[in-house]
């Protein structure tokens, strides 16, 4: 299956907190896909901790994506179904800060792709 099924360990400052004891604990954490929905959306976390400002900053990295995602469900073996999306938005955020800075939305009618700004479309 995808990337997005594998385990990732929960270790370190990542511990999990039990439920039961309180205590933090090692643990491991994985995402499964049920269903297939209609329409999908992904949120990428942009901001994180940075120990040496002692507060959230902005990640400002590029990433690329597709035009064009298949997913498949994995959450069992015998009832695998598959999903193609095509990507008709994006949601940007303009600014340095978790708290201000402004967003903008590029959305794809038919070929075209337009810059929603506010009142202003371009």
């Amino acid at each position: 299956m995808g990337g997005y099924s594998k385990p990732e360990k929960l270790t370190g400052r990542d511990k999990f907190k039990c439920d039961k004891c309180g205590d933090l604990v090692d643990a491991n954490k994985w995402s499964v896909i049920k269903t297939l929905p209609n329409f999908l959306s992904i949120h990428l976390r942009r901001f994180k901790y940075d120990e040496s400002k002692k507060g959230i900053t902005k990640l400002n990295w590029q990433i690329p994506f597709p035009y064009k995602l298949k997913i498949k469900t994995n959450y069992s073996e015998e009832d695998v179904k598959e999903g193609l999306y095509k990507l008709v938005g994006v949601v940007v955020h303009l600014g340095t800060g978790e708290n201000y800075g402004h967003y903008i939305s590029y959305i794809r009618i038919g070929q075209k792709w337009f810059i929603f700004n506010d009142d202003e479309i371009s």
